[in-house]
């Protein structure tokens, strides 16, 4: 390890270890539309800051937070694709970390057509789904470091989220009245390796996280009601359907502004924006469903309707330290009742670290290979 300040980034119950600038403090949620991000605190929705493209025209599709701690957003201008690297702790536009092609070559192997959801992997790699002209949706990788374009595989669909076993789950593309499907894949060898979860009691999925604790919320069309999008759960592990949890119309969000994204939050509530004149983020409790408050209500008489583009919060922080003695690992938020695990490689075994659980900021030496380009390491539920 260097003497580089290190991030943590939190998929599920998956920690990756990345280089990145100081901890924070605190965290936050971010929300796009048309060309511009919005940076709000996570404790109370205040607006902290923010952001704007200032590439090819407005249309941001989806965020992402990366392993360097700064903002990637999917950007779509006339058919072909970008991604924005925006700075996490200043809101300026670093570079198109993955550049637009003017050229607009139709079908061809490299370019991004039409992007979906993007998310970085537990390799640490930038996944973005494409839908390409005549071949239908593929997922595309690029490097973490670099942005260099690693390759693609054929998909069910657009949306995707990685859980902590590593594997990439597509919610399949399909008519809102025909049923859910999530399909699993390998994200390194872009297999298909089977169905996931059949679930007849759901329409077109729109959106997909996994929580803290590994359930897999959906918000997806009301079988019962097609004008409606609801919030599901699925469990994790199994693939089984476990609920409607939230009935938005029930809840007061009116049909006329249909939820459009949605993001489990470091908290286990579920943030949901709708699509109406104003800035609406609605929060409700993950485990029960109780409606929780509108946790953002602001007008946005400069942009125009809401239209959103993706939700994400940010990552919670870590930083890994060398001293003589050797490498230390140091925290500055409450974890809970956690257990450290640790492996070299996606394909090795997890390795206890820490017997005791992590709990108030605190430190921690680690017995790390100093010559290791990377570690991986995961917090675990006691």
């Amino acid at each position: 390890m260097t003497s580089k300040q290190l991030r943590v980034r939190v998929t599920g119950a998956l920690v990756i270890i990345a280089a990145l600038h100081a901890p924070m403090a605190q965290a936050e949620l971010y929300v796009a539309w048309k060309n511009k991000i919005r940076v709000h605190h996570e404790s109370n929705g205040e607006l902290l800051s923010r952001m704007t493209n200032s590439y090819h025209g407005e249309t941001l599709t989806s965020i992402t937070v990366g392993p360097d701690g700064h903002v990637y957003a999917a950007h779509n201008f006339m058919g072909a694709g970008s991604v924005i690297r925006f700075d996490g702790r200043t809101g300026n536009v670093i570079d198109e970390y993955v550049p637009y092609d003017g050229s607009v070559n139709w079908g061809h192997e490299t370019l991004l057509e039409k992007p979906g959801d993007l998310e970085f992997g537990p390799d640490g790699h930038l996944y973005i789904s494409s839908h390409k002209v005549g071949t239908g949706w593929h997922i595309f990788r690029y490097d973490g470091g670099s942005g260099q374009f690693k390759g693609r595989f054929p998909s069910v669909g657009s949306r995707f989220a990685f859980a902590a076993d590593s594997y990439l789950y597509i919610a399949e593309d399909q008519s809102t009245l025909v049923g859910g499907k999530i399909v699993r894949y390998s994200a390194q060898t872009g297999q298909n390796i089977g169905n996931f979860a059949i679930l007849p009691q759901v329409g077109g999925i729109h959106d997909m996280s996994f929580g803290p604790d590994g359930t897999l919320y959906l918000l997806a069309t009301n079988m019962e009601n097609p004008r409606a999008r609801d919030i599901y759960r699925v469990n994790g592990a199994t693939g089984e359907f476990v609920d409607l949890l939230i009935d938005t119309g029930a809840a007061g969000m009116g049909r006329s502004q249909a939820p459009m994204k949605m993001v489990v939050g470091p908290d286990g509530d579920v943030y949901i924006a709708d699509a109406g004149a104003l800035l609406n983020i609605w929060r409700f409790d993950g485990k029960t469903g109780a409606f929780k408050g509108i946790f953002i209500h602001e007008p946005l008489p400069d942009y125009g309707p809401a239209w959103i583009a993706g939700l994400a919060f940010s990552i919670a922080r870590i930083a890994v330290h060398n001293d003589s003695a050797g490498a230390y690992l140091t925290w500055p938020h409450t974890f809970g009742n956690f257990k450290l695990e640790s492996r070299a490689t996606l394909d090795a075994q997890w390795e206890p670290i820490l017997e005791k659980p992590l709990v108030n900021g605190g430190q921690l030496r680690l017995d790390l290979d100093p010559k290791a380009e990377q570690r991986f390491f995961r917090l675990m539920k006691r």
